[in-house]
């Protein structure tokens, strides 16, 4: 089937009517647009059920997308994935990228809980190595520090690199410093990965599993390079620490630990307040070595809210850098599905001040007593969301649409005054039921269209 044809088939997916406030006209049903498919965005009326009323709209049908486009843009996570279920492989990686909705580790854990309880649990994979950030989030893992530690990211354009897919660097200062990751899993784990980096000036560093020392490198270089070594541990290990021996700094880009068992792992990389250009700040060279290491079946690109507040955004120029992302991604991992989850919806205050209005909102005010804020959605959000759905078109990524799962315009307004509330007072981020309800949307996406695509096709006569 050619393309042209099977963007025809795509479906056009409904949205909810949504409610109207006191006085206010009623709202008609808007279409979401299923993968690749760009629908203009609709101009914002007032909106929104009263506090309290009903329950958001989470709307798993709004983004389950044509299945048969789903098997065919996501062919080679499901030809995988059949392949890891009939005991032909032995591990399978979903990877993820994004800004802080995936920083926030929320999704990911419940993605990761529900695809390794039906086909295996691998292990945690590639992570971020030691507190990189303000309350950073590992599922069955805890994370400590000995010493000083200075966490370089890339958010900043500027920022000095080295990077590679977690979009951070840990470097020691001073001797016996250490990053230490215990896992609380009682599987534990047996097969390590330290991803560092070389250079001139660089010290030792000492790699330790439950207290044991399992090698030593020295980091020293004549000019930086990144290097990395797996090993295999014995069974039920549960402790890694990466130690610096001596005052000469050493610099660790990612830790990983798996299991040698057949299953699933869930791997996501976030840094909060990035825009899809982040990817271009990383060190291709980086960032290509650890996806033919890691040899993703599914990479999952999540970006789109902070674009989407940036009032002056290029669009031109985010096009671009949202298909550059999506090229890098296939560069260094050809044999895997690429899949762009859009933007959640986004809403700012407006008309806020004790006994002040805002006649120009469109969303119910948070609350009723004197001082309140009334909500408008995000000027710049369906532009962004129109962007991606023709990058995704254009190079065969499939599109998953977040906003459309919270029921499209004042979605997130109706999620945070919802009892009890899915997201957080911001109106920017979810809470963890939040994240959790649309990992679990984003699974049944993804095993509808695994279902689909198993079935035999039908026989002519």
């Amino acid at each position: 089937m050619t393309w042209v044809k099977a963007g025809r088939l795509l479906l056009v997916l409904s949205v909810a009517a949504l409610g109207a406030c006191e006085g206010a006209t009623s709202v008609p049903i808007l279409p979401a647009p299923a993968a690749g498919v760009v629908v203009p965005e609709a101009q914002p009326a007032v909106l929104g059920p009263a506090p309290g009323a009903i329950p958001p709209r989470i709307d798993v049908a709004a983004v389950r997308g044509d299945e048969r486009l789903a098997g065919e843009l996501l062919h080679p996570f499901y030809r995988r994935l059949a392949l890891l279920e009939a005991g032909r492989a032995n591990r399978l990686v979903i990877l993820q990228v994004g800004d802080s909705h995936t920083a926030g580790g929320i999704l990911g854990e419940r993605l990761r809980e529900l695809l390794q309880a039906q086909f295996g649990g691998a292990g945690r994979g590639m992570m971020v190595a030691g507190k990189a950030f303000l309350g950073i989030r590992q599922t069955d893992i805890k994370l400590g520090e000995v010493g000083k530690w200075q966490h370089t990211g890339s958010l900043k354009p500027d920022a000095p690199g080295p990077f590679g897919l977690t979009g951070y660097r840990a470097r020691s200062r001073g001797a016996g410093a250490a990053l230490v990751l215990e896992v609380t899993d009682e599987r534990g784990f047996d097969l390590i990965g330290v991803e560092f980096l070389r250079a001139p000036g660089h010290g030792l560093l000492e790699v330790q599993v439950d207290g044991r020392v399992v090698r030593r490198v020295a980091t020293e270089a004549r000019r930086p390079e990144a290097q990395s070594f797996s090993l295999q541990v014995p069974t039920g290990s549960r402790e890694l620490r990466l130690v610096a021996r001596d005052r000469a700094p050493v610099e660790i880009l990612s830790w990983t630990v798996e299991r040698r068992q057949r299953g699933v792992i869930v791997e996501t990389h976030g840094v909060s307040g990035a825009m899809a250009d982040i990817v271009g700040r990383w060190d291709p060279a980086i960032v290509a070595r650890e996806l033919r290491e890691r040899d993703p079946a599914l990479v999952i690109l999540a970006y789109g809210t902070n674009e989407s507040v940036k009032p002056d955004l290029d669009l031109i120029k985010y096009d671009l850098a949202v298909r550059d992302a999506i090229r890098q991604m296939r560069a260094g991992a050809p044999n895997a599905a690429v899949l762009l989850i859009g933007p959640p919806d986004v809403n700012h205050p407006v008309g806020c001040g004790r006994n002040g209005g805002a006649a120009a909102a469109v969303c119910q005010p948070r609350s009723h007593a004197a001082e309140f804020c009334h909500w408008a959605p995000t000027r710049l959000l369906g532009e962004v969301r129109d962007v991606q759905m023709r990058a995704a078109l254009a190079e065969r990524a499939y599109y998953w649409d977040w906003r459309a799962l919270m029921g499209g315009i004042c979605g997130m307004h109706r999620w945070a005054i919802n009892d009890p509330p899915l997201a957080r007072p911001d109106h920017v981020h979810l809470n963890v039921a939040g994240y959790r309800a649309t990992a679990e949307a984003l699974h049944d996406t993804l095993m509808r269209g695994y279902a689909a695509w198993r079935r035999p096709p039908p026989r002519r006569r």
